[in-house]
């Protein structure tokens, strides 16, 4: 019986080992009997195996869309009570979503694959490590009509099997734009940094960051960006205060070139999109306020804000110097 064993035991060792590109040098020939259990070789073949584990999980849709009555209520309400009940009535998206294009991203591991009808994904058999998973997919915005990106990423550090949940969220910002030389000559492989401007220097937390490489062209893309919020948008529409927006630097890093003071732009973290959404709540409050005979509170004119189309920002292009030259 320790005899069965031990072969069926090593037969295993020896197929997974070839499956997975390991060579294995054992002559069978002959009289040669199978290595039993303590053997020092079925020792060192099995200490040459790595342990493989599965990311499986579920992508759903969490991405924000109010009912079409959602603005007409918001400005019959009665009272400031009621005008917060109705913000609480609006119920947290959850949305599954089928037939989405799920990345993963290793050291030296790239795979795709597709979620399923009810939004399942799985990459098996992979090593131990640090991964991150990323999938996108379009949807369209109650607000403005535009189509957008629904973004989402996490990353794991894998050492047992996984199961996650993947939420896309189209709130997210998309920042794009161009590096390019003094000539106007496109600038490829770049790295592109939005580094999360912190209004007080004192701050304990870190800024967040978000990075990317230039494309052949010297176009970029930086995604996942969180927005300012869109009470805080509303508050600037009726006293600004650069305090209330956020912001990023944009920083690039390639060698040979140098970004000069002058050229790292700040951009306000305010689309198309949620400055539509403030301006909507901002005439249901004035509504609101007319009708209890207050004064109402209006947009001031001359505000500027960051080109935009629905959730993505057009920052204007990066020139960038020589090392050395100044050209």
């Amino acid at each position: 019986m320790m005899f069965l064993r031990s072969r069926t035991y090593f037969i295993t060792l020896v197929l997974y080992a070839s499956l997975m590109g390991l060579v294995v040098e054992r002559t069978v020939a002959g009289a040669a009997s199978p290595p039993l259990a303590g053997d020092p070789s079925l020792r060192d073949l099995e200490s040459r195996i790595p342990d493989f584990y599965d990311i499986s999980g579920t992508v759903v849709d969490g991405t924000s869309e109010l009912p079409p009555d959602f603005f007409d209520k918001l400005a019959a309400a009665e009272s400031e009570d009621a005008f917060v009940q109705v913000l609480k009535s609006v119920p947290r998206p959850c949305r599954i979503a089928p037939n989405v294009v799920v990345a993963l991203q290793g050291d030296s591991v790239t795979r795709r694959t597709v979620t399923d009808s009810q939004g399942k994904f799985k990459f098996p058999l992979l090593r131990r490590g640090v991964y991150e998973v990323s999938a996108e997919a379009t949807s369209q915005s109650s607000l403005t009509g535009v189509r957008r990106l629904a973004t989402g990423h996490t990353q794991i550090e894998l050492n047992s099997h996984c199961n996650v949940e993947l939420t896309l969220s189209a709130d997210l910002i998309v920042i794009r734009g161009r590096i390019a030389d003094i000539q106007g000559r496109p600038i490829a492989g770049a790295k592109v940094t939005a580094i999360q401007v912190l209004d007080d220097p004192s701050n304990m937390f870190y800024p967040q960051t978000y990075s990317s490489m230039s494309d052949t062209d010297g176009s970029y893309e930086l995604q996942g960006i969180e927005p300012s919020n869109v009470w805080n948008i509303l508050r600037y529409l009726v006293e600004p205060n650069p305090g209330q927006l956020g912001y990023v630097d944009i920083r690039v890093d390639v060698p040979g070139f140098v970004q000069s003071k002058e050229n790292v732009p700040r951009v306000a973290l305010v689309t198309e999109e949620w400055l539509c959404l403030a301006r909507r709540f901002l005439a249901a409050r004035a509504q609101m306020a007319k009708r209890a005979g207050k004064p109402m509170p209006r947009e001031k004119e001359g505000l500027t804000f960051p080109s935009s189309q629905g959730n993505a920002i057009s920052a204007s292009d990066i020139m960038l110097e020589r090392a050395g030259t100044g050209k």
